[in-house]
């Protein structure tokens, strides 16, 4: 095969995004007996030349399609080149990767890349460093406040879920003195009322925001509405919990995560 120029220049950055797709969507050229698509082929190529780019899309492919414990330290092991040249993307999937897979897992280095790539301003591992805080992944205390900061900075552009997880922070946290659950109620009545997001997990968000400000009676009759929404059985056995603890009048405390 032909060497492939490096893609330094606009069109050549925007001709690899589109290799990276290619990559990730077209099966394996069979044609050549050959079990890896030819994008992968060619992502390879420029990942060896240290183009960030290349091995971000490398390494996402990989994790993706990963049929071995070796294909996926692959994916780690690619992902983790990019992120060290600052790829921010990169930086966060690596962050989650390191969560997500048991034989892979580490939360002190799950939390610092996910982070890095919050501080870069990349709304879904802002999002997700907040809910890390807020569960104290890596055995340390959980710091809500901190959590709520973080999850502010998302949602103020738009992120999809952090609106919710602020209020189930602010509701839920399991520092007494960090709670806040005034100002979750008024969230979570906007997003139910006003914004009309009357969904299963919205109406377990207001249910326990009301149990954190003191309103058990509300907290029952939104939380029984959750539990007639949600279909899921393993969903409605956690809602079922929720239910359990405001019919004792108890708010319910989100734990950390265990070690």
């Amino acid at each position: 095969m032909a060497p492939v120029a490096p893609a330094s220049t606009l069109p050549g950055r925007i001709a690899l995004g589109v290799l990276v797709l290619l990559a990730l969507a077209t099966g394996p050229n069979t044609a050549n007996g050959e079990t890896t698509p030819a994008g992968v082929t060619l992502l390879t190529q420029l990942a060896d030349r240290g183009d960030a780019d290349a091995q971000y899309g490398l390494g996402t492919w990989y994790m993706e399609n990963h049929a071995s414990q070796s294909e996926l330290e692959q994916a780690r092991d690619w992902l983790l080149q990019a992120a060290r040249q600052q790829h921010v993307h990169a930086m966060f999937r690596l962050g989650v990767m390191l969560n997500r897979f048991d034989s892979l897992r580490d939360e002190g280095q799950s939390m610092s890349w996910v982070r890095g790539a919050a501080e870069a301003g990349l709304a879904d591992a802002q999002a997700l460093f907040g809910m890390y805080l807020f569960q104290g992944l890596d055995g340390s205390t959980p710091d809500c406040d901190a959590a709520v900061g973080w999850l502010e900075k998302a949602d103020a552009v738009g992120h999809e879920t952090a609106q919710s997880n602020l209020v189930w922070v602010l509701a839920t946290c399991p520092v007494e003195n960090q709670r806040d659950g005034s100002r979750a109620l008024r969230l979570a009545f906007d997003q139910v009322y006003r914004q009309g997001m009357k969904t299963a997990n919205q109406m377990d968000n207001l249910a326990a925001a009301y149990a954190a400000a003191g309103d058990f009676l509300s907290a029952e009759v939104a939380q029984r509405e959750a539990l007639a929404i949600e279909q899921d059985p393993e969903v409605r056995a956690i809602f079922q919990e929720h239910l359990d603890s405001y019919l004792k009048r108890e708010a319910w405390v989100e734990q950390p995560t265990p070690r």
